[in-house]
C-alpha cells in the first residue's frame, strides 16, 4: 500500500497531542476528545510492523494517547479502581488470545500478542470507560462527545457524497478500501477517514440517535448555538444520504424503541431488539436456519443486494463450521478459521464480526464480545426499571444501549470496531443505582403537597403536585454517581 509520510506522523504523534489535551481540558473530557478526534482523523486500516509488540494502528496509538494521558495527569484515579464482578467477563476476554494460541500450538508468543491487540482495542476503552464515564454526568458527558463528534464528520461526509471519497486519498496518500465499492445509488457512500464507508454510515447513526434521545430528556436545549431538534435532523438526513440502507434501517427502529421506552415507561422493547442479534447468532451457529429464506426475500426486493448477502451467508456458513471444530478457543490467527476450497469449494472471506471472532477465538470469545456489548443493556434495566426508560438524566444511557444494540446488530454482517462504542459499553455497565445517585434523581420526581382546599365560585380546587427540581435541570457534582 502506498501512502505519504503524515501517515507516520498522525500515528506517532497522536501521543503528544492527546497529552497536549489533557493539559488543557479535564481529564474525561480529554479522554473522549482523544477518542473521538483519534477515530475520526487518523489513518485507518494501516499499520507499522515495529519489534517485539504488535503492529501500530490508529487502534493502539488511541488506547495508548488515552491511557498514558489518564497515567501522567490522574495516576491516583486510575491505580485506585478495583474492578467489580461484572468486569471480569471483560478481562477474561482479553485474555482468551492466550488460550487460543496455546491450544492451538502457536507458542506464548503469539498470545501475548493477541492479549495486548485485544487489549487496546477493547479493553483499553472499556476499563478507562469504567473509571471515568460510570455516573450521571459521565455518561451525559460521553453522550455529547459522541454528537459533537458526528457534527464534526457532517461536512466531510457531504463532501464526499458529492464529489467521491478522496479525503484519505489527498491527506494520507491512500484509498483505505476499493473505490468501486463507493458508488451507491447514483452516487458516493463517503468514507471520509474510517474503515469503509459502512462505518460512516453507523456512525452518523449512532450520533443522530443519542441526539434523538437527549432531546427527548430536554438536554441540552442547544448544542453549538443549534437546538437539538435541528441536530436530530441534520444528523439524520446526512445519515440516510450516507447510504448505508443497514445502518439507516437499524437507526429507525433503534429511534422508535427509544421512544416507546420513554412512553410506555416500560424496558420490554430494549430487550427485544437486544434479543434479535443474539437469536440471529444462534439459529446461525447451530444450523437451525440457513438463510435461504432472508435471501429469497432480498431477491424480490433487490437482486444486486441478494446476491452480495447470498455470498455473505455462505461464506459465513463455512467460516462457522470451520471454527466449530475448535468449539471452545477457536482457531487461533494467520488465516486458519477460514474454511479451505478443498472443503467448500471456495476459500471463505469472513465478513461479520462474531464470525471472526467465534472461528479464531471460540465460544468463549463470542460470549465475552457479547457480554461486553449486551450486558450493559440487561445491567441498565434492571438497576433502573422503569425509572431508567424515561427520566430525563437517565435518557443518555438509554440511548447508549441502544447504540451498542445498534452495533451489536451491525456486527452480525459487518466487522468494524469502533472503540467508542466500547467506551460507550464501559460507561453503562459501571452506572449502578447507588443510594446517592438515586436520592439525587428521585429528588427530581413529583412530590406531592397536603391537599389545599382553596374555595371559589367553581368550589374546591384539586391539590397540585409540585416538583422539587426541574426534570431538564443540570446534573449537580453532588450527584454525580458512584464513585470508583
Amino acid at each position: 500500500m502506498s501512502y505519504n509520510a503524515l501517515v507516520p506522523i498522525a500515528l506517532f504523534g497522536f501521543i503528544p497531542l492527546s497529552l497536549l489535551l489533557y493539559m488543557v481540558m479535564s481529564v474525561p473530557r480529554a479522554i473522549a476528545a482523544t477518542y473521538v478526534l483519534g477515530w475520526l482523523f487518523l489513518p485507518p486500516n494501516i499499520g507499522y510492523n515495529l519489534p517485539g509488540i504488535p503492529d501500530w494502528t490508529k487502534y493502539n496509538a488511541l488506547a495508548i494517547g488515552a491511557l498514558l494521558g489518564a497515567i501522567v495527569f490522574d495516576g491516583g484515579r486510575v491505580f485506585a479502581f478495583r474492578p467489580r464482578w461484572f468486569d471480569i467477563p471483560a478481562m477474561l476476554f482479553c485474555l482468551v488470545p492466550m488460550a487460543s494460541s496455546l491450544s492451538n500450538g502457536l507458542g506464548a508468543w503469539d498470545g501475548l500478542s493477541g492479549v495486548i491487540t485485544y487489549f487496546f482495542q477493547w479493553g483499553t476503552p472499556y476499563f478507562i470507560a469504567r473509571i471515568y464515564f460510570s455516573n450521571l454526568s459521565g455518561v451525559r458527558d460521553l453522550a455529547i462527545w459522541i454528537v459533537i463528534g458526528a457534527i464534526i464528520y457532517v461536512p466531510f461526509c457531504l463532501f464526499e457524497i458529492r464529489m467521491s471519497p478522496q479525503l484519505n486519498k489527498w491527506i494520507y496518500g491512500y484509498y483505505q478500501n476499493p473505490f468501486n465499492q463507493t458508488r451507491r445509488l447514483g452516487g458516493f457512500r463517503p468514507m471520509v477517514f474510517m474503515n469503509t464507508g459502512l462505518a460512516v454510515g453507523l456512525w452518523m447513526c449512532a450520533g443522530a440517535l443519542i441526539a434523538f434521545m437527549c432531546w427527548l430528556g430536554g438536554w441540552p436545549k442547544k448544542l453549538l448555538m443549534l437546538p437539538m431538534w435541528a441536530w436530530v435532523g441534520i444528523l439524520g438526513a446526512t445519515a440516510v444520504l450516507c447510504k448505508s440502507l443497514g445502518a439507516v434501517l437499524l437507526l429507525v427502529a433503534a429511534m422508535v424503541v427509544g421512544y416507546l421506552c420513554k412512553a410506555t415507561r416500560t424496558p420490554i422493547f430494549l430487550l427485544a431488539l437486544a434479543i434479535v442479534p443474539v437469536g440471529y447468532i444462534v439459529v446461525r451457529a447451530t444450523d437451525l436456519w440457513d438463510g435461504q429464506s432472508l435471501v429469497d426475500v432480498f431477491e424480490k426486493i433487490n437482486p444486486a443486494r441478494a446476491q452480495s448477502l447470498d455470498f455473505r451467508i455462505r461464506n459465513e456458513t463455512a467460516t462457522v463450521q470451520r471454527g466449530l471444530e475448535r468449539p471452545i478457543f477457536g482457531w487461533g490467527g494467520w488465516g486458519r478459521n477460514r474454511a479451505s476450497a478443498e472443503d467448500t469449494g471456495f476459500r471463505s472471506v469472513v465478513d461479520g464480526l462474531w464470525v471472526i471472532i467465534v472461528s479464531q477465538r471460540g465460544l468463549a470469545g463470542l460470549a465475552g464480545m457479547l457480554f461486553i456489548l449486551l450486558a450493559p443493556c440487561l445491567l441498565f434495566v434492571s438497576r433502573w426499571r422503569k425509572l431508567g426508560m424515561w427520566h430525563p438524566w437517565l435518557l443518555p444511557g438509554l440511548g447508549m444501549c441502544l447504540v451498542l444494540t445498534m452495533f451489536t446488530a451491525d456486527s452480525v454482517f459487518n466487522a468494524m470496531l469502533n472503540p467508542i462504542y466500547v467506551l460507550a459499553a464501559g460507561a453503562v455497565m459501571g452506572l449502578v443505582a447507588d443510594p446517592r445517585t438515586m436520592a439525587a434523581v428521585m429528588a427530581t420526581l413529583p412530590r406531592h403537597r397536603a391537599p389545599v382546599q382553596r374555595v371559589s365560585s367553581a368550589g374546591a380546587q384539586a391539590p397540585r403536585a409540585t416538583p422539587a427540581v426541574q426534570p431538564g435541570a443540570p446534573i449537580v457534582a453532588q450527584h454525580s454517581g458512584p464513585k470508583v
